[in-house]
């Protein structure tokens, strides 16, 4: 269910929350989506995470594809990160016969 706001108050119309942000009905008001999510047009209190694999620490994001990928060398190991989970660390595995 999309979320809408008022523009000004004592208003008729309603506009849907604006991409970047998400609705508060607890407060009336659009806030920008946090670090680690985005938030489509029309975002109440369902955040969309940055999926596994990548991260965002910066705020206001209305795409998926908006997260970014974990940098290399580093792994990115659930959803709405905002920063990477931590280092890969190769490990050699020698077979014996």
């Amino acid at each position: 269910m999309p979320f809408f706001q008022a523009p000004t108050t004592l208003t008729v119309e309603c506009n849907a929350c604006p991409a970047g942000y998400y609705c508060d009905e607890t407060i009336g008001m659009r806030v920008v989506c946090p670090a680690g999510y985005f938030c489509p047009e029309g975002t109440g209190a369902d955040w969309q995470a940055c999926p596994r694999g990548t991260y965002s620490n910066t705020t206001g994001l209305h795409n998926s594809s908006q997260c970014t990928p974990c940098d290399a060398g580093k792994y990115c190991g659930t959803e709405h990160l905002t920063q990477p989970t931590g280092e890969i660390h190769e490990i050699i595995v020698s077979i014996f016969y």
